[in-house]
This record gives C-alpha cells, structure tokens and sequence, in this order.
C-alpha cells in the first residue's frame, strides 16, 4: 500500500513523483487547469515505464492540490492491483 506520508506536495510542485506497488505504477503531478493547481495522479500495470505503456491501459484522475486531495490520490492509487 502507498503511504501518503511518503509524498511530498512541496516536492510534487517542483518535480513529478514516480512510485510503484502491488504490480501497478503511479505518477503524481502538478497540473494547471483553469488557472489553478491540480494534483494529476497516472496509474498503469508494470513493467513498463509510462511512455512505453499503451495509453489504453493508463488510468488518470485529478484531485485538489491540498493534504486532502493527496489523500483522495493515495487512496484511489490504492484501489488497483495487478490482476493477472
């Protein structure tokens, strides 16, 4: 399970936060949308890197930029689990 306490909004601003568990890759970043910061989270199955995956099997979803939209992030990374 992702820890949310491992993830850093500080650092999110600055760079993407690349992690995997249970099967499953993740990417969280800041985004801009309509003028304002988002948290955009990628999730897809190993073992590839996000650029080599088919963009069929990424999943993506934004959250607030804030410790309750990190939350929200982690949580729903949490969900998926490599099925075969």
């Amino acid at each position: 399970m992702v820890d949310e306490k491992t993830i850093s909004l500080n650092y999110i601003k600055k760079k993407e936060y690349p992690g995997s568990d249970r099967g499953v890759r993740f990417m969280l970043s800041c985004a801009e949308k309509e003028g304002e910061k988002v948290l955009l989270c990628r999730v897809w199955p190993e073992p590839l890197c996000l650029v080599k995956t088919d963009p069929s099997l990424v999943s993506e979803k934004e959250f607030s930029f804030s410790q309750e939209g990190k939350s929200e992030a982690v949580d729903w990374i949490n969900t998926f689990e490599r099925t075969s």
